[in-house]
């Protein structure tokens, strides 16, 4: 037959019945897809305190997973709390969310953490997971988004490579070093995090009982913190106005600081800082020679340091 009976109104083509078919489970394939999926929390060992008063902020719980180390090195980590199957570690259908830190410490290095969240994604991914979603606060290597050098590496791009290897639908950062570097290297999408409100609200009640603030500037510590720093005064400003403060005078600074062979010896600031009260603004800090540095520059241009603000507190050496 090349045709079928539709009511006695017509006979319709079998071809354009199958189109009829094909749409009609196009359409359910689309509204299953978009349908509310039940999701699932998971931490690795680094960030687990972090990850816990995650879940506890969003009232659910943080799921169970298995984590640890053979005998030669090699790392071992899978949803669920042991060998056997439970009802924890299903995330069939699921789309989960793993929250890791990637950042050297005592216990592991950066490499090591980085790792074990590619290897977990992928077994999540195996196990049939609809979604997996890595939640990373610090990202590792992010300041490495250029070649500065002869064959340096570009490790943003390897990182982002390295990830969606694992197939992950997309990423969230919090203050990620340089945001147009990794929107670039990353193919799936990404959401970055960003403190720069809660920061604004502390600063603007805390300016207001101090009545002395009248001068303000937000002092980014290189160029390249340019951009985060705008983002920054303008939260700054507008939470200001909301509370009824009479500081409007919040300008951008620059601390244009000189390296040699890889270390901060001084630099200049570009703009007025005189008899103005200076927040110095970063996303990190790492050794603190930068920080150190630009807030002696603040001080010989006349300026004081109101405070030092940044996200990530890294603290290496002897920060």
């Amino acid at each position: 037959m090349n045709t079928i009976q539709q009511g006695e109104e017509r006979l319709v083509p079998l071809h354009e019945c199958k189109l009829m078919i094909q749409q009609a489970v196009t359409e359910a394939c689309q509204r299953v897809s978009r349908a509310p999926r039940p999701y699932k929390l998971f931490g690795l060992n680094a960030s687990r305190d972090f990850a816990s008063r995650v879940a506890w902020h969003l009232q659910i719980n943080l799921n169970e997973h298995t984590e640890k180390i053979f005998d030669d090195g090699e790392c071992f980590v899978k949803s669920g709390s042991d060998y056997r199957d439970s009802r924890e570690g299903n995330v069939r259908g699921h789309n989960v969310f793993v929250i890791q830190s990637i950042y050297s410490d005592d216990r592991e290095s950066a490499a090591d953490k980085f790792v074990k969240l590619c290897m977990f994604c992928g077994s999540l991914k195996d196990a049939s997971a609809h979604e997996v979603i890595p939640v990373i606060p610090h990202l590792a290597w992010a300041r490495q988004d250029r070649k500065t050098e002869s064959r340096a590496p570009i490790m943003t791009k390897y990182t982002a490579r390295m990830l969606e290897a694992t197939k992950i639908e997309r990423a969230l950062f919090i203050d990620v070093h340089n945001l147009s570097a990794e929107q670039n290297a990353f193919d799936v999408p990404i959401d970055v995090l960003e403190a720069k409100n809660l920061f604004a609200d502390w600063f603007a009640s805390s300016m207001l009982a101090d009545r002395c603030c009248k001068k303000v500037r937000v002092l980014s510590p290189d160029s390249g913190g340019l951009g985060r720093c705008k983002r920054f005064r303008d939260a700054l400003l507008k939470r200001c106005q909301s509370i009824g403060s009479s500081i409007d005078d919040i300008e951008i600074v620059v601390f244009d600081k000189v390296r040699v062979q890889g270390q901060v010896t001084g630099g200049r600031i570009i703009g007025d800082v005189s008899d103005a009260d200076v927040i110095v603004y970063d996303d990190m800090i790492s050794t603190g020679n930068t920080m150190k540095k630009a807030c002696q520059a603040v001080q010989e241009f006349g300026g004081r340091v109101y405070a030092i603000c940044a996200t990530h507190g890294l603290f290496c050496g002897e920060a």
